[in-house]
């Protein structure tokens, strides 16, 4: 157990205590979602902690001296860009320990040597398995990540496609051989993770049950984000690479946070040799989802022109043709479905 002692903070609000490692009082409305449903300190300093599995965290990590994950994460105090939670040891103020710079941003993402001792550097807490890194920019953030060409197309198509279609989307755009997104939470929310609900719990039904329980409109906003996910083969929709927005003030969870990481989507892992679409697995996997809950929606139409336009604004050189076809398929057979039902 950890032995620490605390103050669990939101801003300058106090919202927990912490009493060697354990929570021994709270604000029921204001407090994490994670520890209101577990108490857990300790997991939840683990899910913030930056993944050490990425080699450019392992660098940063060994350069500033604290290589234990919690302890990286108790350096910052627990703070994060996404929300406004942190741990008061002493008599800090928020002030005091939020961040205001980015002097690792370039070590995070590329790799680049630098030492500037200890900062407090929000790659800290910058979770996700894939090499990226906070920039500051004109006093906003912004989330730049690495990857491949197909990647990085299929991150930036789908962002396009479902603003298209009306969602909400986390805004994707090319810096150079980066991708980058503005920091959806815009100070004005609490970003929580899925997992802060239901762990590591995939499942489609119990996800949706989850979020029923909270708000219809959020559910709906669910469901839409995985009908794109299946038309847009997203294999990767995890319990931490979705959430939920959450009045700083209130407490109260505003609206599922934008759409967010679609890079293991589509063609990120090449052209799927069947582009028919006619076994495919995450729309069987939907079919029974929509089944099992006796859902009735109108989806928006994607259209030829719709496609054409995304890929002109992505840029990025691939097969237009096949993801045409690829994606048109997909909305075939799921509309075929659904007239089924």
């Amino acid at each position: 157990m950890l032995n620490i002692n605390g103050t669990l903070m939101n801003e300058e609000k106090e919202i927990g205590v912490i009493d060697k490692g354990m929570l021994v009082s709270y604000d029921e409305k204001l407090i994490p979602l994670f520890l209101k449903r577990t108490g857990n300190i300790e997991e939840w300093l683990r899910m913030r902690s930056a993944d050490s599995s990425r080699t450019n965290i392992r660098k940063l990590k060994s350069v500033i001296g604290i290589e234990d994950d919690i302890e990286c994460v108790l350096a910052v105090n627990a703070s994060a860009i996404t929300d406004r939670y942190w741990i008061r040891f002493n008599n800090e103020k928020y002030e005091d320990i939020r961040f205001k710079s980015d002097e690792y941003c370039n070590m995070a993402l590329k790799g680049e040597d630098c030492d500037y001792g200890f900062v407090r550097t929000p790659e800290l807490t910058n979770i996700g398995s894939f090499e990226k890194c906070w920039k500051l920019i004109n006093n906003k953030w912004w989330l730049y990540k690495c990857g491949s060409k197909f990647e990085l197309f299929s991150e930036m198509f789908i962002s396009r496609l479902g603003e298209k279609l009306g969602f909400d989307m986390a805004h994707y755009e090319l810096d150079g051989e980066y991708i980058r997104t503005l920091d959806f939470t815009g100070g004005k929310y609490n970003f929580e993770l899925m997992r802060a609900l239901s762990d590591d719990n995939e499942d489609y039904d119990y996800s949706y049950g989850v979020l029923r329980n909270i708000d219809k409109k959020i559910a709906d906003d669910y469901v839409k984000m995985i009908w794109l996910d299946t038309i847009c083969f997203n294999m990767d929709r995890h319990t931490e690479n979705f959430g939920m927005l959450r009045d700083i003030d209130s407490g109260k969870i505003i609206k599922l946070a934008p759409y967010f990481d679609h890079n293991i989507a589509l063609i990120s892992r090449g052209y799927p040799k069947n582009v028919k679409r006619d076994s495919d697995v995450l729309i069987r996997m939907f079919k029974e989802f929509i089944r099992n809950n006796n859902l009735k929606y109108n989806f928006p139409e994607i259209n030829e022109v719709m496609i054409d336009e995304c890929l002109r604004e992505t840029d990025i050189d691939v097969d237009y043709e096949y993801v045409k076809e690829f994606i048109l398929n997909g909305q075939k057979i799921v509309k075929l479905m659904l007239s089924e039902e």
